[in-house]
């Protein structure tokens, strides 16, 4: 039985191909299938790329692909491991393919700051003292403004000093006294309008 490369270049040449054009039509590199007919593996790479390249050029040219697979994975255990040809690794590592984790500075520096940032953060929530909600309503009381009219709406505007009714409060019917205690209440006093 031939080598198995003889068998490749056998078929092709009895199909009248050149080894363009069946690269062209199968879409593997010339240097490729110039390493398979002449069994230089190792210029391919891992054995996985050789078992693919194999079956596909296999098939193209009418070959049982897996006897065609069979025979170079047994072709391998006699020999070994497939050593990767000469400057594959330093190629991997020149393109930044190093083993291991490999951070860009920049990550690094944004991983910093962001560690800082939230330090800071809890530093401040832990450390700083906050005001309690019953101090901040007695300094920060809304002061009426009187409306002239049914149609305006009273806006507050806030201040320190105690709150008083507006004058249209103090002056109208009962009915709008109670309307504007009851939107500006003045003193912890019952109210008279219930």
């Amino acid at each position: 039985m031939p080598a198995l490369g003889q068998r490749f270049r056998a078929a092709r040449e009895a199909r009248g191909l050149s080894i363009s054009e069946v690269a062209e039509q199968i879409r593997i590199r010339v240097v490729y299938l110039t390493a398979i007919e002449s069994e230089a593996w190792s210029e391919i790479g891992a054995a996985v790329y050789v078992r693919g390249f194999l079956r596909t050029y296999a098939r193209f040219l009418g070959l049982d692909a897996e006897e065609v697979v069979a025979a170079f994975n047994l072709g391998e255990g006699e020999r070994g491991a497939i050593v990767p040809a000469r400057g594959n690794i330093a190629d991997i590592e020149r393109a930044g393919g190093r083993r291991g984790l490999q951070l860009s500075p920049l990550i690094w520096i944004a991983s910093l700051v962001a560690v800082i940032l939230i330090a800071f953060v809890v530093y401040n929530e832990l450390t700083l003292p906050k005001p309690s909600p019953i101090a901040l309503f007695a300094t920060a009381a809304p002061t009426p403004i009187a409306s002239t009219g049914p149609s305006a709406s009273p806006t507050a505007l806030p201040s320190a000093a105690p709150r008083a009714l507006p004058s249209a409060a103090r002056s109208g019917s009962h009915r709008q006294r109670c309307r504007a205690e009851a939107h500006f209440p003045t003193a912890p006093t019952p109210s008279r309008c219930d």
